[in-house]
């Protein structure tokens, strides 16, 4: 893994633990599989949550998220919302 995904699934993390209702979700160090595979409301994320991390996201790579990123799919887990963000890097989004 290069820095550049490390930094990625780094701020992810800290972005959804920010965000959750629950800020005792323990997350291991590194970052594990099983973490990026859980859904975000394991991670205590519920919809009104996510609007906030869809603002932090947005705002901590400096990218704006397209409407038809905006679905369940994209905001199930830590890593749909990597894949969604590599993908938007890749594209050339980012400001």
């Amino acid at each position: 893994m290069n820095r550049d995904e490390v930094y990625i699934q780094t701020t992810v993390m800290e972005l959804i633990r920010k965000n959750a209702a629950s800020p005792s979700t323990e997350l291991t160090e590194p970052v594990q599989a099983a973490d990026l595979n859980r859904s975000l409301t394991e991670w205590g994320v519920n919809s009104f949550r996510a609007l906030y991390l869809l603002y932090d996201l947005e705002e901590a790579f400096r990218v704006q998220i397209p409407d038809n990123y905006l679905t369940p799919e994209t905001f199930e887990s830590p890593l749909t919302i990597i894949n969604c963000l590599n993908a938007l890097i890749q594209d050339g989004a980012v400001s």
